[in-house]
């Protein structure tokens, strides 16, 4: 198992009925909690608040998910209410 790819194949093949309404995509929660029990080997936090200061500029955000594989930290976002994204790597 490729731990990013799993990630996408559990949102392509999600089979629940808790859909976003426009996209049609699954829900955040129910996406969040099947990556939660598939993926809890390389998890290492959820909803963590991070923040960054750049210039006069402060991005802050809660990514869903804190990957660790291979010795590389991957931030995860999953977005259903458009196209997903679901791997920044570090």
């Amino acid at each position: 198992m490729v731990p990013i790819r799993e990630l996408i194949r559990i949102v392509n093949n999600y089979k629940g009925n808790k859909l976003a309404p426009v996209s049609k995509w699954p829900l955040h929660d129910a996406i969040a909690r099947e990556a939660e029990r598939q993926l809890s080997s390389y998890i290492i936090t959820t909803e963590l608040h991070i923040w960054s200061k750049t210039g006069s500029k402060l991005v802050t955000g809660h990514p869903d998910i804190i990957l660790v594989i291979d010795g590389v930290f991957y931030v995860c976002d999953y977005k259903p209410d458009g196209i997903p994204i679901p791997v920044l790597p570090s």
